[in-house]
C-alpha cells in the first residue's frame, strides 16, 4: 500500500516490510520484521554488552509505562509534542544513564521526575518539620514560563522502593507564593527523594524537576535538607 501526503508528495504507508512515515515535514523510513524470521540478534549470540544495553532499555521502558499508568502521562507527553519527540524516547534521553545493566533505578539524584518549558525559581529549599515538608524560593521573573500561578508539585521515590515512583497528593504553593507545603502519604523509615518541579496552572507546561533527599526517620525537628 502506498499513501501519498497530501500537498507534499512524501509517502505514509507500507510496502512490503518498510513502514512510511512523515513527521515534522520530513521523510522517514523503518524496516519492520518479517513473521517467522528471527532478527540477526536472535540467531547469533549477542555481547555482553548488547544483553546489558538490552536490559537497561527493557527497564527504561517498564519504568516509563508505569510513571505514565500510575503518576501523570501528561508530563512527558507534553515536553515530547515541545521537543517533537516521542515521550518515551525523551524520558529514555532524559534518563536512561540512571538505570544499570539489571534495568533498576539506581542514580536517584540525578533522575529527572519531570521535564518541560517552564523555569525553575531561584534558590529552592526544603525543610521539614515533624511530618510537613515546607519548600521556599525567590523568583523576580514574570513570565509565561515563570508566571506566578504555576503550580508547585512534588514527587516521591522511597529508597527502598525506587521502582514505585508517585506524587504527593497534599500539595500547597504557586510560584507567586514564594513558599508551600506537602506531607508525604505514609511515614519512612528509608532515604525519601524529593522531586520538585512546577506546572502551568492549566497543566499545559511543566518545569523540570531538582532533587533533594531526607534521610532517616521523620523528627519534630525543623531541619534543612
Amino acid at each position: 500500500m502506498k499513501v501519498k501526503v497530501a500537498g507534499t508528495g512524501l509517502l505514509s504507508g507500507k510496502i512490503g516490510n518498510m513502514i512510511y512515515y512523515v513527521m515534522d515535514g520530513k521523510q522517514y523510513v523503518r524496516r519492520i520484521g518479517i513473521p517467522g524470521k528471527e532478527r540477526k540478534t536472535t540467531k547469533e549470540n549477542m555481547t555482553s554488552k548488547q544483553k546489558s544495553n538490552l536490559t537497561r532499555f527493557g527497564g527504561v521502558q517498564r519504568y516509563y509505562a508505569y510513571f505514565r499508568q500510575h503518576i501523570d502521562a501528561t508530563i512527558w507527553k507534553t515536553a515530547g509534542d515541545a521537543a517533537h519527540a516521542r515521550a518515551i524516547n525523551l524520558f529514555h534521553k532524559t534518563n536512561g544513564h540512571c538505570f544499570d545493566d539489571k534495568g533498576r533505578l539506581v542514580d536517584l539524584a540525578t533522575f529527572k521526575f519531570s521535564h518541560g518549558e517552564l523555569l525553575l525559581p531561584r534558590n529552592i529549599a526544603v525543610v521539614r518539620d515533624g511530618d510537613t515538608f515546607r519548600v521556599t524560593w525567590e523568583e523576580e521573573r514574570h513570565e509565561r514560563n515563570a508566571a506566578p500561578s504555576d503550580r508547585l508539585c512534588v514527587g516521591l521515590v522511597y529508597g527502598r522502593f525506587p521502582d514505585s515512583p508517585h506524587l504527593a497528593l497534599e500539595v500547597s504553593g504557586t510560584r507567586g507564593d514564594l513558599r508551600g507545603e506537602f506531607r508525604p502519604d505514609k511515614d519512612y523509615d528509608s532515604p525519601l527523594h524529593i522531586y520538585c518541579f512546577w506546572a502551568r496552572e492549566d497543566g499545559s507546561a511543566f518545569s523540570e524537576s531538582i532533587h533533594f533527599l531526607a534521610e532517616g526517620k521523620i523528627t519534630g525537628k525543623l531541619e534543612v535538607i
